[in-house]
Parts: C-alpha cells; sequence; structure tokens
C-alpha cells in the first residue's frame, strides 16, 4: 500500500500492524500516543447524547478516552487491522458489552456506517498514510451528519518526541488536508498544537439542487 503522501510502501508497523510486530506496534502507540489523543480530545465539542467514530483508531486509545471523560451516548471505532481491533476491543470491552461502543473493520475511504451516523468524526495520526486523500475525507464527512464535526489530525514538527517530528508533514501536505476538507465543510480550521496539528471542520449542511445553468457558489466550487 502507498500513500497519498509518499511512493514508498507503508511498513506493517504504521499501515497494517499486523503479527508480533503489529501487537508490539499497538503497545508503544497505546503509551506513546496518549499525549496527541489528549489534545484532540480536547477539540471535540461532545456533547451529551452525542454519537463519535473514530476512524483508524489503532489501541484504542480515544476511544477509552471519548467513554471515560464525555458523556457521548455512543462510540464506534474502524480499523483495517486484526491487531489493532483486538487492542480496542479489549480496551473498551465493558462498554462494547453495554452497547455504548463498537469496533468494526474499515478503511478511511470504505466506512461501514451510513450517511450521517455521528456528530463528530476523527482521525488521529494516519491521514497520511491513506492511501488517498480526497476520497477518505468524502467518507469522514459522508457519515457525519450536517453541522458535525469532523476532525483529522497528524503529528506536528513541534513535538518534543523526534519520532513524530520526523513523521511530520511539510506545509504542501497540510494545505492538501485543509483543501479536501473544504470541499465537503465550512469553518475548517487550523490548530497548530504541541503533538498534533490538527485540523477541525463543521460538515456542510446539504445544499439544495441548483437550477440548470446556475453557478454552484463560490465556497461550494473548491
Amino acid at each position: 500500500m502507498e500513500p497519498w503522501t509518499s511512493h514508498r510502501p507503508v511498513n506493517r508497523f504504521a499501515g497494517l500492524p499486523r503479527g508480533v510486530l503489529g501487537r508490539f506496534g499497538g503497545w508503544v502507540m497505546a503509551r506513546g500516543g496518549n499525549a496527541s489523543q489528549h489534545e484532540v480530545l480536547g477539540l471535540l465539542p461532545v456533547e451529551p447524547g452525542d454519537r463519535v467514530l473514530e476512524v483508524g483508531h489503532g489501541p484504542g486509545v480515544l476511544i477509552r478516552l471519548l467513554l471515560e471523560s464525555t458523556e457521548a451516548a455512543f462510540v464506534a471505532g474502524v480499523d483495517p487491522s486484526d491487531v489493532m481491533r483486538s487492542q480496542a476491543s479489549k480496551a473498551v470491552a465493558g462498554a462494547i458489552l453495554q452497547g455504548r461502543a463498537d469496533i468494526r473493520a474499515g478503511t478511511a475511504d470504505s466506512v461501514p456506517y451510513g450517511d450521517a451516523s455521528f456528530d463528530h468524526t476523527v482521525s488521529v495520526n494516519n491521514v497520511a498514510i491513506w492511501p488517498s486523500l480526497a476520497p477518505g475525507v468524502a467518507e469522514l464527512c459522508r457519515v457525519t451528519r450536517p453541522g458535525g464535526t469532523v476532525a483529522i489530525a497528524w503529528h506536528s514538527r513541534t513535538s518534543p518526541s523526534r519520532p513524530e517530528r520526523s513523521m511530520a508533514l511539510d506545509e504542501d501536505g497540510l494545505d492538501r488536508i485543509q483543501r479536501a476538507l473544504r470541499r465537503h465543510c465550512a469553518q475548517v480550521v487550523r490548530h497548530d498544537l504541541t503533538h498534533v496539528v490538527c485540523f477541525t471542520a463543521v460538515r456542510r449542511q446539504v445544499s439544495p439542487p441548483q437550477p440548470f445553468g446556475q453557478p454552484p457558489d463560490a465556497d461550494s466550487a473548491t
């Protein structure tokens, strides 16, 4: 699998964790990624009764935080890795039994939920390894209700962690994420945090059909 950010296949540790190396990677992510997850959590306007989806949940750190730190009614996660789904399921096993959480197989460009299923959809530290950016952003927006929040975060150059800094995107890559969000969302805001650069956006209301011959508005034409 080659990501949209490079022409090199993603290694098993980062792209599709599996086997012993994948389990070790999940252990590392569960302990080393907490700061990033907490930063993103602070940007999500989760209200009591909301439904939240994380795409590429890894070992389930943010899903667990959402269940423990907010009054979300339901928190779901999708990930293509069997190892990551297993680790996340164990991390939130009680909430799954209660019907408050759900873990499924899926990818950024193929989310197994219906249109407008969630109030908030979030992706942390995996956007740069998606095979294609535009379909992934479109899919995250598809499953978010109009007026809901879409958040996409990736490692920051300001992180105190050398591995995180080494993975940071250049300004062109960050601009591409922002432009992709603007095709579907309004109020796209860039947050330069310590561990991540996070874009938050509001899913645009569905526009009525345009009369024949009338150009779309400037915002939706980007």
